[in-house]
């Protein structure tokens, strides 16, 4: 910009000494205002390239941001590849899962129909059974626990049964009169069941092939009186009923 006013000073001054006409004050006059319109259009300039730089620096905060945009798509793309992946990775485990459960659901129906079919089999022959054995086991007084002796009792009771396959047991728990009635009602039960887990743990004895039942003071067999009286009513009686040799089950139809 200075060289260009330089040049029109210079050219005001040529033609001022050519034509004599003009004077020094009245070129300056002339050359100020140029002057100044030129300042306006540098300042501008500058305005205009501040400006330009500012938009500049916009649009490369744009760009990045535009980049980070981009990187976060991709991410958020990829994270829901993976969930995608472990839904599809979880339902064929459910699928697994379901397909065991109906196989073991329909196992059980089937262990349940056999189990069923025994026992009408059973309970339709039951009055072909004739009693086999029975023995009876006491107990001291609130005792449930089974004695040496009454482990031995069972023990000699069961064992023809090893080579049988067609029995069932009766077992029912007494008490004496000492007492509250529920109370005796309860211990005669709580004795009948220490009869039995011993039969089933001990000798493999089939839960379904026992009947069991507390009966609390009833049917005693001794006076309730006198102490060997009370003690010979602490009992469970344990009765073996069997198929007679030779005989068959008879065939059970479903209703």
């Amino acid at each position: 910009m200075n060289q260009k006013l330089l040049v029109i000073f210079a050219g005001t001054t040529l033609a001022l000494g050519t034509t004599g006409c003009a004077t020094k004050k009245h070129v300056l006059a002339k050359i100020a205002p140029i002057e100044g319109r030129l300042g306006d259009v540098e300042k501008k300039t500058k305005e205009n390239g501040s400006d330009i730089d500012q938009l500049h620096a916009q649009t490369s905060k744009s760009d990045e941001k535009l980049t980070d945009v981009e990187r976060q798509a991709k991410a958020a793309n990829q994270l829901a590849a993976d969930a995608k992946g472990a839904a599809a990775g979880a339902q064929s485990r459910a699928d697994a899962a379901h397909g065991l459960a109906n196989d073991g659901l329909a196992k059980t129906d089937k262990l349940g129909t056999t189990v069923n079919e025994s026992m009408d089999k059973l309970y339709a022959n039951l009055d072909n059974y004739q009693k086999l054995n029975e023995t009876a086991v006491l107990f001291a007084s609130n005792v449930t626990d089974l004695s040496k002796d009454a482990k031995a009792q069972l023990d000699t009771l069961v064992a023809p049964l090893g080579n049988k396959s067609k029995y069932v047991l009766e077992v029912r728990g007494f008490a004496d009169t000492t007492g509250p009635k529920d109370f005796n009602l309860a211990i005669s039960k709580q004795r009948a069941d220490a009869v039995v887990r011993y039969l089933n743990i001990t000798h493999q004895v089939p839960l379904r092939r026992i009947q069991v039942l507390g009966a609390g003071t009833e049917a005693p067999t001794a006076d309730n009186n006198t102490r060997n009286g009370r003690q010979q009513n602490r009992r469970v009686e344990i009765k073996v009923f069997a198929l007679p040799e030779g005989r068959t089950e008879k065939s059970v139809s479903g209703s």
